[in-house]
């Protein structure tokens, strides 16, 4: 069994010593957000101070096969996500600080696991956001942010695989505050993101957006701050990679039956 800490807390520490992290939150109680027969998702408090915690019971050798017969990479554990928060926090980008990871098992299949990160507090999602009109030039702001954060995330290496604008969290719904990502769960770590990857994340995010109140101008900010080019020379130098991510959020939107904005169908 391998435990991690990340945190001076000892009163955390004392109260979920190394070891005993799984066993005994699998009983405590708090506010579930997901259940699955392999993983269960839910906030607690202890020592006034709220928590989010994930823990993984195995996801079998059948479950496993699925995956790899459809040529994706299955989720064994809470590592996945421990990493790349590491990754992405030792780089300054903001994310929940992940407090503990336990391992127990070498069996992929059978291997129990939990991860503990800080709560975000008094934060609002960007899908929530949406649901009020912001103005025009707030909302450019924010489409610069989030163009300058992903592209971050992706120089070093890392891709979500899950990039919708619900995972993304502002402070107080402020869109000049912070700004977070968060579910890591299914994120990879690489020296280098495969376009493929690229293109998945960027896909996933644009069809995120359908019904947000984005427009075309929206995505063209996007695009110039991501690539890091003058827009001219991102449209004509990229122009099959952002093909590609504009086909990616079509077809997400024809497979979950969401229309698609008056401007990306014009």
């Amino acid at each position: 069994m391998i435990t991690y800490y990340q945190t001076d807390d000892h009163r955390f520490i004392d109260a979920f010593p190394p070891g005993s992290l799984f066993m005994q939150l699998q009983s405590v109680e708090g506010e579930v957000h997901r259940e699955l027969a392999a993983r269960r998702t839910f906030k607690f408090t202890h020592e006034d101070a709220d928590y989010f915690a994930k823990v993984h019971s195995g996801v079998g050798w059948l479950e496993m096969i699925k995956n790899w017969i459809r040529f994706r990479a299955p989720v064994l554990g809470a590592g996945n996500e421990w990493h790349a928060l590491r990754r992405m926090q030792d780089a300054g980008l903001l994310v929940p600080s992940p407090v503990a990871l336990e391992v127990d098992g070498w069996d992929p299949a059978r291997q129990h696991s939990v991860i503990v990160m800080e709560a975000l507090t008094k934060t609002v999602t960007l899908e929530d956001l949406a649901k009020d009109p912001i103005t025009p030039r707030d909302r450019r702001r924010l489409v610069i942010r989030l163009a300058s954060y992903i592209r971050s995330m992706h120089a070093l290496g890392v891709n979500h695989r899950d990039l919708y604008i619900c995972h993304f969290h502002l402070d107080h719904g402020d869109v000049n505050a912070a700004l977070y990502l968060i579910d890591f769960h299914r994120a990879q770590c690489r020296d280098h993101v495969p376009y493929r990857w690229l293109v998945k994340d960027l896909g996933s995010l644009l069809f995120s957006s359908f019904g947000a109140g984005y427009t075309r101008m929206d995505l063209l900010c996007f695009i110039r701050r991501y690539s890091g080019k003058p827009l001219k020379d991102a449209l004509k130098m990229d122009q099959l990679f952002w093909r590609d991510v504009l086909k990616r959020a079509q077809w997400l939107g024809h497979r979950e039956g969401a229309p698609l904005p008056d401007w990306l169908t014009g």
